[in-house]
């Protein structure tokens, strides 16, 4: 079985090369306003759950900005978390 890698656009690409060699917090900052949209979509979904949404959007923003600094372009995945940890504990389906 073949791995398929997900396909990045090429300024996304760039994008993100450029901020992991020269760590311009200018470019991060153009990165991650280029994706708070999920972060307000995840956040409206938590809405009268006993949370301010301000609160719930500040999360989702900062989750954003962890996983832009996190993402590393050449091996097309994030550096493992916590939840990567949890995930291999749990017991397979098989």
């Amino acid at each position: 079985m073949a791995v398929v890698k997900p396909e990045i656009k090429t300024t996304e690409y760039e994008m993100f090369s450029r901020y992991r060699e020269t760590g311009d917090i200018a470019l991060r900052d153009e990165i991650v306003s280029s994706y708070i949209y999920i972060a307000e979509i995840l956040s409206r979904k938590f809405i009268n759950r006993g949370v301010e949404y301000d609160d719930i959007f500040q999360v989702a923003c900062m989750g954003i900005l962890y996983a832009v600094e996190r993402f590393n372009p050449c091996l097309l995945y994030t550096s493992p978390s916590p939840r990567d940890g949890l995930l291999s504990r749990m017991p397979s389906s098989a």
